[in-house]
């Protein structure tokens, strides 16, 4: 009985906040990850009319929902500190971003949570629970500018001359497959800029002001997307929104969910069958080719579409409107437990 209890609280607290007129909401993301610093100008506008957001750093006493960001430490105390801290029917959302690592301390934390949202849909089954909703999946996105700051940085940076070399900008992660590809493409490609960082010391990048690193990306027609793991990542749409043709392979199961194949082509993606070296070095001939035959209305639509599309405002909104659609009854919440799906909490709609 204790999942239809755990049901009955969630949905009656979901219930009681969207009953007011005014709803509230604070981000508490996680430090050190370089989000940027307020989001007060992006949260004013866009969002449905009834989220009032309210900045982490003031009283957050009368808050009713508080998302917070997760990249692969177990949060879990965190959650207990704020639930203990504020009392009352809170609700508790958690983004995480690194669901595909650290499988241990994510399940601990979405064991704590009211709601999840895994970053990684292909890797996210094993966080069903019956203590927490799973609110479905919540890409990556541009956090490092607010729109506003995106917007001022591409006009500014729009007529810099742009190379044909590819851009490749990473942190080397020892622990990755994807070490020695990058190593191997440092000392054998010259068509490449490979700029790697120690994963303590990122200073080449992060030491950058915000304008400095929209324009590092500025500088280039093109960039290769090369995953930790398989995961879809916010260099996708940093690269995009900077008006840059992405060289993809094809091992990254969200893609085409999150930009569909009709819009890659619009957009000028070019899709890599193979990680060998000769195909890379091929695709980062094609891009630069692409790049000047698409033309400058294209970069201006591959900037358009991350603006419109992926920035921290549109998953922001993607959260709320999934916690309230519980709150307003468009959605329900059952447990499951048949052959198909571990025992587990799930959404149901409309109710």
């Amino acid at each position: 009985m204790w999942p239809d209890s755990r049901i009955q609280q969630l949905t009656q607290s979901a219930t009681a906040i969207f009953a007011r007129a005014s709803v509230r909401f604070t981000l508490i993301p996680s430090s050190g990850y370089h989000f940027c610093d307020d989001y007060v100008a992006d949260f004013s506008v866009g969002l449905d009319p009834v989220f009032q957001y309210i900045p982490p750093k003031e009283n957050l006493t009368d808050v009713d929902i508080i998302l917070l960001t997760a990249h692969g430490s177990d949060v879990s105390h965190v959650i207990w500190h704020i639930r203990r801290k504020l009392a009352g029917d809170k609700l508790v959302g958690v983004w995480l971003w690194d669901n595909h690592l650290q499988h241990e301390p994510n399940l601990q934390t979405a064991y704590a949570s009211d709601f999840l949202f895994p970053s990684h849909k292909y890797v996210s089954d094993y966080l069903i629970t019956p203590t927490s909703i799973p609110g479905g999946h919540v890409p990556h996105c541009c956090t490092q500018w607010q729109r506003g700051q995106a917007v001022e940085c591409f006009e500014q940076f729009r007529e810099l001359p742009r190379s044909d070399r590819l851009l490749v900008n990473y942190v080397d992660y020892p622990f990755s497959p994807r070490t020695q590809l990058l190593r191997a493409l440092k000392s054998q490609m010259p068509e490449a800029n490979v700029l790697l960082m120690a994963p303590n010391e990122r200073s080449r990048y992060y030491g950058k002001t915000r304008a400095e690193r929209f324009k590092e990306w500025m500088e280039y027609k093109s960039t290769l997307i090369l995953p930790v793991d398989r995961d879809l990542s916010q260099r996708v749409f940093d690269a995009l929104l900077c008006g840059q043709i992405l060289v993809v392979p094809n091992i990254i199961p969200d893609f085409d969910e999150v930009i569909p194949p009709a819009i890659q082509t619009e957009l000028g993606i070019i899709r890599l069958q193979s990680l060998q070296i000769g195909a890379i070095r091929q695709a980062a001939t094609q891009a630069a080719r692409v790049f000047d035959e698409m033309g400058s209305r294209i970069v201006e639509a591959r900037h358009r579409y991350v603006l419109h599309n992926h920035m921290m405002i549109n998953r922001i909104r993607t959260m709320l409107d999934s916690i309230k659609a519980v709150g307003t009854g468009q959605t329900s919440v059952i447990f499951d437990g048949n052959s198909t799906l571990r025992d587990g909490l799930h959404l149901k709609g409309p109710a």
